[in-house]
């Protein structure tokens, strides 16, 4: 019973409202703008559709976040700019004249540049790591080499290590805070040491906000799913705009897939799953594909392309979140009484061999 309870969602009660207005020179190409903000409860992208944008919408957390990007004076350069806005009127002005550049100058009112609360501070503690995790994924884009992906996998967390140490230390920066929803299914970390850093490393008025019980129940539910293995519940619409609850298949085994279009290793599995799984009724095995595409188009021609044939479902923030699907491939065997049997950790080459092991027990007819 106390699983079930934790699986409740937050309830979503917003606190304030937010306001701001962002202001466009005339000489910028608003197609090549793009903006979005999050309130605390998700992102939203807003069109660069006149030379004064007015946002207002509720606002979930202590501060909401705000990101802009742009192309830069490199060719295939995009120059990114990250803001907080807290309630009450706020307003950024883009002042930039140089149409390469234009946000390198930007006058800002009611509002806070990222970068100077804490976003450049750790960005600079972990530059190192950073780099090398980049190089090793240029090397993987060009190569599509397996190994080289595994490379890059343990850079990377590496990185996510390092990023973490700063936050810890430095909580009082509220892009420490921010970020650390990144952190809720680290599976490096044990949970037991987020939840203290958590509790620890950040101010009360900012846990008790609605983000922060959010980040504390994302890793209360990873706690209680790791001790009793019991897959997460749901309830969603799916890409039909059927109703799919995890609860309606009980009695049969569920293949669960996090992925996307423009997730390499997530298409190069696909051949791999449709070979391992054919043959295997559908009254005995369902296949859920959660994808985090955002571009319908993309998801239809991959789905098409690779015959990704099961229930489609759209990701959303709570889904990513409870199933530690922050990083994919991410794949899930859940047997008849909604256990989870097989959970793949990203990266890991010899994950489908065991999948395949255990499907090939479970049925070796097929």
């Amino acid at each position: 019973m106390l699983l079930l309870f934790l699986l409740v969602p937050v309830v979503a009660v917003a606190q304030t409202t937010a306001s701001f207005e962002i202001i466009l020179p005339k000489h910028i190409q608003q197609d090549k703008l793009s903006i979005s903000y999050d309130n605390g409860k998700g992102e939203k992208k807003v069109p660069a559709s006149s030379d004064t944008i007015v946002i207002r919408d509720s606002l979930y957390s202590i501060k909401g976040s705000l990101q802009l990007s742009y192309p830069g004076s490199v060719p295939g350069q995009i120059v990114y700019r990250n803001f907080y806005f807290g309630p009450g009127p706020g307003q950024v002005n883009i002042t930039g004249t140089d149409s390469a550049d234009i946000l390198r100058s930007i006058i800002l009112k009611n509002m806070e540049d990222a970068a100077m609360q804490g976003m450049d501070q750790l960005n600079a503690f972990t530059k190192k790591e950073h780099d090398l995790t980049m190089e090793a994924y240029n090397k993987f884009m060009t190569a599509q080499s397996d190994s080289l992906f595994s490379i890059a996998q343990v850079l990377a967390n590496k990185e996510m290590a390092q990023r973490l140490l700063f936050i810890a230390n430095n909580g009082h920066y509220y892009y420490c805070f921010d970020q650390f929803k990144y952190y809720t299914n680290f599976t490096l970390i044990p949970v037991d040491s987020l939840i203290y850093i958590f509790k620890y490393a950040f101010p009360k008025e900012w846990q008790d906000s609605y983000q922060g019980k959010q980040l504390l129940h994302g890793l209360t539910v990873r706690s209680m799913r790791e001790k009793v293995k019991m897959a997460p519940a749901f309830t969603v619409k799916d890409m039909d705009g059927k109703t799919c609850s995890l609860s309606q298949f009980r009695g049969r085994y569920v293949l669960i897939n996090f992925w996307a279009s423009w997730c390499v290793p997530c298409i190069k599995e696909m051949p791999d799953i449709n070979r391992m799984t054919a043959g295997i009724p559908e009254n005995e095995l369902v296949k859920i594909y959660i994808t985090q595409d955002k571009d319908l188009g993309d998801f239809e021609k991959a789905k098409e392309k690779y015959a990704i044939k099961g229930i489609h479902i759209m990701g959303n923030n709570e889904l990513i979140r409870n199933y530690k699907a922050a990083a994919i491939p991410q794949l899930y065997l859940v047997d008849k009484e909604g256990k989870i049997i097989f959970d793949l950790e990203a990266g890991r080459v010899d994950g489908l061999v065991r999948l395949e092991a255990m499907l090939d027990g479970l049925w070796p007819r097929r």
